[in-house]
């Protein structure tokens, strides 16, 4: 895990979701790089010398979608987390069963910037653990 500020990636077609996880991070002292769709985050991401600590993708999106995004990003970093975002209950399923990477959480809209917050430093925790064994 870096040293603060720790760098988040959102994915989102929807530029008020992603404008306001980008605030809800932001807020937090999180360092946030935007993506509209996956070919634009497999850019970042491919072009980010730094390490990103997080990745926060919406599940339905045109061309590529979260999970295809998600398996695309495990091979150019394998250890960054994945949060997985839909309004969509019945994803749930499609989710566990296709277990996308090694780390990953899902995230229900509507959410709350609380909930959002919670999640984030969980997980940021967790990979930090995880790393010192």
């Amino acid at each position: 895990m870096s040293q603060l500020p720790q760098t988040i990636l959102i994915v989102d077609d929807e530029p008020p979701v992603l404008n306001l996880l980008g605030r809800i991070l932001a807020s937090a002292d999180y360092r946030v790089l935007k993506a509209t769709d996956g070919a634009e985050a497999l850019a970042i991401s491919r072009a980010h010398a730094d390490p990103i600590d997080l990745v926060m993708t919406d599940v339905n999106m045109p061309k590529t979608g979260g999970f295809v995004l998600g398996e695309l990003l495990e091979t150019l970093r394998p250890q960054t987390p994945v949060v997985y975002i839909t309004g969509d209950p019945g994803v749930i399923e499609s989710w566990r069963e296709r277990q996308v990477g090694q780390h990953w959480s899902l995230l229900l809209k509507p959410f709350t910037p609380e909930v959002v917050l919670e999640r984030v430093r969980q997980i940021l925790l967790t990979e930090h653990v995880d790393a010192q064994g």
